[in-house]
């Protein structure tokens, strides 16, 4: 299957390819996340650093995703 140029780079300038696209990265990094805090909770040894090591990590990604969507919201509004 091929796709023409100016199809795909009709799509891509929609808005709603930006957000579809932002949501799919975000599932998979939240999938990640997950990932991330059962190996912490099941393997961690210290549980005061691996609380701290969460609280660090969350804080940061929580505010990474509110950067992004901050970002693209100004993006696809002007």
């Amino acid at each position: 299957m091929v796709i023409s140029q100016d199809k795909l780079n009709e799509y891509l300038s929609h808005p709603a390819a930006f957000w579809f696209a932002f949501f799919i990265v975000i599932g998979i990094f939240a999938l990640m996340t997950i990932f991330l805090l059962y190996h912490w909770e099941k393997y961690g040894k210290d549980s005061m650093k691996i609380a701290l090591a969460e609280l660090v990590y969350l804080v940061g990604a929580a505010s990474f995703v509110a950067i992004a969507a901050f970002s693209l919201t100004m993006y696809t509004i002007s």
